[in-house]
């Protein structure tokens, strides 16, 4: 009997494993299977939940007598998933290992202080164990107090028609900090012929600039109005370039936000509306009225109105302002 020779592995059969090989490596993850998975737990976690409350109800109740008709309507869930929700699920704690998650309460309330509203609210999104902390209804007084005081040039912080400090904080108008409202005005214009001008004939030109408005957490607020991109008068802001950026002074009154700024030319007053952008609260400042006073007006008694149409100035984040 003859034995059959061995097979020599060939170039195009490397090439094949080789194509295989960086196949099943780029595969991507079943996404849809751990959505359905992540259902199935939560579904048993329901069910381990419905368990329980039926089993600390006291023995003492009075059974209900049901009818034999009504028995055939009764759906009964399978015993493997009853099986399934009865057992203990399996939650493991992912931060058991770091020992700054298990600071007590006390102690975090004591941290909690010394951070920002920003701040706190990435706090909050580290762990539950932080989550629960930074949820105190005692550290939304404390923001609530810290905001709305100086936002409302002082007046005194009361619940009034909220029921909570969490409900005051997350519902009464405020403007936000680590950022600025921005505008982008747009148009086109024709340029000024003269002897100069090297522009073709019938050109149109496109006139673009921005309105910055960056609120402080002190009731001060710093304004631009410049061609420059949001990003580059961002470290403007930061820098305080006194040639781009002007300091002025804010405040909630029936709410709606009154700001005004000293310029080199007189005085501008801005009042805005607070709205929200897609389903974030306060992302939004809606121009109501742009005032100019000359410098001769000391008293702010004549002003000068601008035409608005309801411009819509959009909060962008930057963490360094």
């Amino acid at each position: 009997m003859i034995a059959t020779p061995i097979r020599q592995r060939t170039r195009r059969d490397e090439d094949a494993e080789a194509l295989e090989q960086a196949l099943n490596e780029s595969l991507q993850p079943d996404f849809l299977a751990q959505i359905v998975h992540a259902e199935n737990e939560l579904r048993q976690l329901k069910l381990v939940a419905s368990a329980r409350a039926r089993a600390d109800v006291p023995s003492s109740t009075p059974a209900l007598i049901d009818d034999d008709d009504d028995d055939d309507d009764d759906v009964d869930a399978p015993d493997d998933v009853v099986a399934a929700a009865l057992e203990p699920a399996n939650l493991e704690d992912l931060n058991a290992d770091v020992p700054c998650c298990h600071m007590p309460e006390r102690m975090l309330m004591l941290v909690l202080e010394f951070l920002d509203e920003d701040t706190i609210g990435n706090f909050s999104n580290t762990c539950h164990h932080f989550h629960r902390a930074a949820s105190d209804e005692h550290v939304y007084e404390m923001m609530c107090r810290r905001v709305f005081t100086v936002q409302s040039r002082g007046r005194a912080v009361k619940l009034g028609k909220f029921s909570s400090w969490a409900h005051m904080f997350r519902n009464r108008p405020r403007v936000k900090y680590h950022g600025f409202y921005a505008l982008r005005i747009s148009y086109y214009k024709e340029p000024e012929w003269n002897m100069w001008t090297d522009l073709p004939k019938n050109a149109i030109l496109q006139a673009i600039y921005y309105r910055y408005f960056n609120f402080r957490s002190d009731g001060t607020f710093l304004y631009a109005m410049t061609h420059r991109h949001p990003r580059e008068t961002a470290e403007l802001m930061r820098q305080r370039d006194t040639e781009t950026i002007f300091v002025g002074n804010y405040h909630f009154a029936r709410g709606q936000v009154h700001a005004v700024v000293p310029m080199r030319h007189g005085t501008l007053e801005f009042i805005f509306r607070m709205a929200s952008r897609w389903r974030a609260p306060n992302t939004q400042l809606v121009l109501l009225s742009h005032a100019l006073y000359q410098p001769s007006d000391v008293g702010l008694q004549r002003p000068h109105h601008f035409d608005v149409n309801d411009e819509a100035f959009n909060f962008r984040r930057f963490w360094h302002l």
